[in-house]
């Protein structure tokens, strides 16, 4: 195998995604296929570079117009250290040449070495599974519904069975929208996508998706896919989820079991909403961490008396309170059913929340939780949610239950 490129900074890029999923290998198995990246190339196709790891796999095709193949060839070569290689290059042309297996990178006057296994023992993820449902969307705007709820994932492993199809983003379709959820039990992240915006996109109202992405494959490939198209196809059957974009196709699992239904837990009412700037919010929410102690409940109180334009803060319990603070509202009402609305929550999830909404003023809207079906007026939650609209008519806002 033979293979020129004018650039090795675009070989570089093509390199960084199969090479994104490469890891150690385990105990003494030296030569574990996930340490490496598969590459082949003739003259007809190009280049084809394959990443695999655990359930995930990534496939890079370069087509004849970004590469000569002068020999055919398939290899596997280290990952880490062929990209560490390729990126000292900058923007200098690049061949990688396959000699009695191994494989030379030479660029000028330089010529190194690379580690390599037979291609014979590397998976073959670049077989399509049989896609019961494709959908055309907006990369970007995909990326960011999975980067805006990807901080109410569980963030530890759940033990029991059961709880493991937390660990994940549950994709729906509701209506003309995308719907991303993520969720771990305390509070719900919710972002809506429109689907008519996704390239000439023709939605079929019958047409249903209820898929959840592990969080592995959100934190560590699909928040920070790049591409050059602007376009992903998603394609899914009830265990795999395929993308391609431009030149690259990416294959990940996904969990087994039955999201939890959202729109149970969401109120169809509030009994106060308020308008408050994010940054003094945030600012009010630190003052309490620093008052209480790390051994303590990081339990903050929000107080609310009707007419009045500010809401009162305090950090502790009700009977040991270590700090009482004040935040300004910008516009707002309480129902006329209620005087007041007094609530606690934990105040790393608030942090978190506020940390995912894309908006210098937030809209707090209190109701009561709702369990079973039915209003518990004895507890208040919030849904937080950016104030002003939201770009490309995207929706996004966050469920969090009050403590008791």
């Amino acid at each position: 195998m033979k293979v020129y490129f004018e650039s090795a900074r675009k070989l570089s890029f093509w390199l960084s995604h199969p090479c994104s999923l490469s890891k150690r290998a385990i105990g003494n198995n030296k030569h574990n296929y996930s340490e490496f990246i598969a590459i082949g190339a003739n003259s007809e196709n190009g280049v084809a570079l394959i990443g695999v790891n655990d359930s995930r796999s990534y496939y890079r095709t370069i087509d004849v117009s970004n590469c000569t193949v002068e020999k055919s060839g398939a290899i596997a070569a280290h990952a880490k250290k062929l990209q560490a290689i390729i990126k000292t290059l900058g923007d200098r042309p690049v061949t990688l040449e396959l000699i009695d297996k191994t494989l030379f990178v030479i660029s000028n006057k330089t010529k190194m070495r690379c580690e390599t296994i037979d291609v014979k023992h590397y998976p073959r993820p670049d077989q399509d599974p049989t896609l019961t449902t494709t959908l055309e969307v907006n990369l970007e705007l995909f990326k960011l519904g999975l980067s805006k709820v990807l901080s109410s994932m569980p963030e530890s492993p759940i033990g029991a069975s059961s709880g493991k199809v937390l660990e994940g983003v549950n994709i729906s379709i509701s209506g003309n929208f995308l719907v991303f959820t993520a969720t771990d039990s305390h509070k719900i992240n919710i972002f809506k996508m429109p689907l008519e915006r996704a390239a000439a996109n023709k939605i079929n109202s019958e047409l249903a998706i209820n898929i959840t992405i592990p969080k592995a494959a959100v934190v560590g490939q699909l928040s920070t896919l790049n591409s050059e198209s602007e376009i992903a196809t998603l394609g899914f059957n009830s265990n795999t989820l395929s993308i391609r974009t431009g030149s690259l196709k990416y294959q990940t699992a996904l969990i087994n079991g039955n999201f939890p239904d959202a729109t149970t837990v969401l109120p169809k009412s509030f009994i106060g909403q308020y308008i408050l700037e994010r940054s003094e919010f945030n600012q009010a929410i630190e003052r309490v961490s620093l008052a209480l102690d790390n051994d303590e409940s990081p339990r903050m109180q929000l107080e609310i008396n009707k007419g009045m334009p500010s809401i009162t803060v305090f950090g502790g319990q009700d009977n040991n309170k270590k700090s009482e603070d004040s935040v300004n509202t910008f516009g707002g009402a309480m129902s006329d059913s209620v005087d007041q609305i007094s609530t606690q929550f934990n105040y790393h999830y608030l942090r978190s929340i506020l940390g995912s909404m894309g908006s210098d003023k937030v809209k707090f809207s209190f109701a009561y939780s709702i369990r079973a079906g039915q209003e518990v007026t004895s507890q208040i939650g919030c849904i937080i949610s950016p104030h002003n609209s939201s770009e490309h008519g995207c929706q996004h806002f966050c469920l969090i239950t009050p403590l008791r």
